[in-house]
């Protein structure tokens, strides 16, 4: 009977320790906003917009933002709304496609017709990038052993490299001039190779002013591409101010800015026409092996009676990496390429077109699916390469908190590096211990800052966040110590 008596003070102790936590809690909240209202009364912030995020996967009581609900540019950020909804659309261990075929038939050991490489939009192939990938000789040895494994000794037509998969409009309508040209501006295609990149080997001048010498590019393209040479050299340690420009398919690159004094330089830039450096490529590693007679084509740059030839289908290749891999080191070092070819087989599964647009709709429509409410969000590639990106704090947090609960969350969390050690989260976070495990998608361009993903709290509670900065006129390194100081506070009061 006496415990009956010492329920009520049991109730009021319990009652008493939870208005305490809930206190604290409050507490701790207000750190954070205080620290974003202050930090929007910035001189330097106060003509931009600070937007944030937060939410507890455990406890959805605790919830902060800031301007939440405003659409901002969330530049590379962006592919985590790609590469979370891949796993489900595509699957995980999704692998990218290469076909071989034929027209015309075969007598003797002689084709009759040409062979066809159709290309599904692998970007893995002869990647820098990505590990267990196969070099481009080890591809051309497979494509070349299934070619003679049908008895073909002798092509009387042509080795076309078929580009069709793709619409002829690669390049996402709203990159802008700058962008294209430039390594990170590299399209997905049909067919990648070498992450469509080059690089361009260039001597500066011996005088101020003068103008570089090229001196050759690597791999070689030089069949495809003449360059407007306006760069100058600059003085010594100003260090690389050089850029590439030139559309896709264009064969002429300009190259503008300057070079300083001293050694040889490398400068990278995207390849103009992936498909047919491949098909010249090929063509050449066939030489004394197999005889051709005709040129190396692709099917956009050949007539279309030609390209409506009936095939006969060898062999079907795919990529040594899963979808889930290639995710991995697209947000780890926030490859646009690995981004945009993701979004392109999305636009070919929910739309049965490979293209940057049918992409783009499938993924708004995944998420509304999904229960985020889209409106206000303006999708206009899978990278975030393009300035017209327009995404809200609250609609990336959201999607974070969806995607905790998917049977893939635990691969998807792997993909987000991790600060201090990893990726492009190798020089955020340095003043956070390690036990808030703090991973994020960065996300960066001129006068846009942003960062979204998760972290554990002191009581190992995990947290989605979001954080962007739009239109900023402070230094970079002012604006790095406001952005230390903020997630500090963040894991630490959260």
């Amino acid at each position: 009977m006496r415990y009956f008596f010492l329920l009520p003070l049991l109730f009021l102790t319990c009652s008493q320790n939870t208005i305490e936590k809930d206190d604290k809690t409050q507490r701790d909240i207000k750190k954070i906003q205080l620290f974003l209202d202050n930090l929007e009364k910035d001189p330097f912030f106060r003509n931009g917009t600070v937007a944030f995020h937060l939410q507890s996967l455990k406890n959805t009581a605790i919830t902060i933002q800031k301007n939440g609900e405003k659409s901002l540019v969330p530049a590379s950020c962006l592919k985590v709304i790609t590469t979370a909804a891949a796993y489900e659309i595509l699957g995980e261990n999704y692998k990218f496609e290469t076909h071989l075929e034929h027209s015309g038939t075969i007598n003797n050991g002689v084709l009759e017709g040409n062979i066809y490489v159709k290309g599904f939009g692998d970007p893995t192939l002869a990647s820098n990038l990505i590990r267990n990938t196969t070099s481009l000789d080890e591809n051309c040895n497979k494509w070349k052993t299934k070619i003679l494994g049908f008895g073909i000794k002798k092509i009387k037509g042509q080795i076309i490299f078929d580009d069709s998969e793709y619409p002829t409009d690669i390049m996402p309508a709203e990159w802008i001039w700058g962008d294209m040209g430039n390594y990170f501006g590299s399209p997905a295609c049909a067919f990648n190779v070498f992450d469509n990149q080059y690089d361009l080997i260039l001597r500066p001048a011996e005088r101020l002013d003068g103008k570089p010498t090229i001196i050759k590019t690597i791999p070689d393209i030089s069949k495809q591409i003449q360059f407007v040479n306006e760069l100058v050299t600059a003085e010594a340690g100003t260090g690389d101010l050089s850029t590439i420009n030139g559309h896709t398919y264009d064969k002429y690159r300009y190259l503008n800015g300057s070079i300083p004094l001293g050694n040889t330089m490398t400068i990278r830039g995207a390849m103009p026409d992936p498909a047919f450096f491949l098909a010249n490529y090929f063509h050449n590693y066939l030489q004394g092996k197999i005889t051709i007679t005709e040129n190396p084509t692709t099917t956009r740059l050949i007539n279309s009676s030609k390209n409506q030839q009936k095939r006969v289908h060898l062999s079907k290749f795919q990529s040594n990496n899963t979808l889930k891999e290639i995710i991995k080191y697209t947000n780890f070092y926030s490859s646009n390429l690995f981004a945009e070819a993701i979004l392109k087989r999305i636009g070919a599964k929910k739309m049965r077109k490979a293209s940057t647009n049918a992409g783009t709709k499938s993924l708004k429509d995944f998420w509304q699916s999904q229960g985020v409410d889209t409106e206000g969000m303006i999708l206009k590639d899978g990278s975030g390469l393009a300035r017209s990106n327009l995404v809200t704090a609250t609609q990336f947090t959201k999607i974070l908190v969806v995607t905790s609960k998917k049977k893939y969350f635990n691969e998807f969390y792997q993909s987000l590096p991790l600060s201090k050690k990893q990726g492009t989260m190798v020089n955020i976070g340095k003043n956070i211990d390690d036990k808030y495990e703090l991973r994020a998608k960065t996300g960066g361009m001129n006068r846009v800052f942003a960062l979204t993903g998760y972290f554990k709290n002191a009581k190992k509670e995990t947290f989605a966040f979001t954080l962007i900065f739009n239109n900023y006129t402070c230094k970079d390194d002012y604006f790095k110590k406001q952005l230390a100081s903020f997630l500090k506070i963040m894991v630490e009061n959260s």
